[in-house]
């Protein structure tokens, strides 16, 4: 899986091959995300019309300061 931080330090994963299973769970939101702004997917079409124009499709992570190492 793939992470995107975007300009002000925020991490998406890249959830693209599994976003209809992530989607149908319910569990989390799934959002299109580009350089000045994030687009929350509301609907199974508008996630399939995403995918088929090779739109990447993004779940939330956290800012990039909340990480903490392991050890």
């Amino acid at each position: 899986m793939q992470v995107l931080q975007v300009y002000d330090g925020f991490l998406w994963a890249d959830v693209t091959p599994q976003a209809k299973d992530i989607f149908q769970l319910g569990m989390f939101e799934l959002y299109s995300v580009n350089y000045d702004n994030e687009y929350l997917i509301e609907d199974f079409n508008t996630l399939n019309e995403l995918l088929e124009n090779g739109t990447p499709i993004y779940m939330e992570l956290c800012p990039i300061e909340e990480i903490k190492l392991l050890n």
